[in-house]
């Protein structure tokens, strides 16, 4: 399976990598903030549903997502 590349870099989201890291890392800690500690560990997810409109929007919940994930430890590819 290849790398798509960034179709929307500097519109939806920032261009630089550095910038982006940053970003993510705010929609993370912001989730932790917003929602307080994540929930118990979940049985098994196959997989989440998130939004995905621009971070500024939907980061904190993609976040809060993306670390309940987390606990189950590092996915497979």
């Amino acid at each position: 399976m290849g790398t798509r590349r960034p179709c929307a870099a500097g519109t939806f989201y920032p261009s630089d990598p550095l910038s982006l890291a940053r970003e993510i890392e705010a929609c993370l800690g912001k989730s932790r903030a917003e929602l307080g500690p994540p929930p118990p560990p979940l049985p098994g997810p196959v997989g989440l549903i998130l939004p995905h409109a621009g971070y500024r929007y939907s980061g904190p919940v993609a976040g809060a997502g993306f670390r309940a994930l987390w606990q189950l430890g590092r996915p497979e590819r």
